[in-house]
């Protein structure tokens, strides 16, 4: 009699801890997941830091437009003198 009871307490014991599963499958982000995540993010970050590097190498070797447009200060055959006359005022 007491075989018969302590094997029914062991298989309802077993039968409880095996259905607890289910309830404890889904809590959250898995470690692998959260690798993969951080993983991916950091790729991110990469590519953006190497385009933002790219551009401003660009812009060094490339300068804008009106950067090549400003010479010497003059405009035409005006001598500078003459210019500086509108702006006595000023400086």
């Amino acid at each position: 009699m007491r075989l018969q009871i302590a094997g029914a307490i062991f298989l309802c014991t077993m039968l409880y801890l095996a259905s607890q599963g289910d309830r404890h499958e889904n809590r959250g982000i898995t470690q692998t997941e959260k690798r993969i995540i951080e993983e991916t993010e950091r790729t991110r970050r990469v590519a953006h830091i190497k385009e933002r590097d790219r551009k401003k190498e660009l812009e060094r070797h490339n300068p804008s437009p009106r950067a090549h447009n400003l010479g010497n200060g003059s405009q035409g055959d005006i001598p500078i003198g003459s210019l500086m006359e509108g702006l006595r005022g000023f400086l």
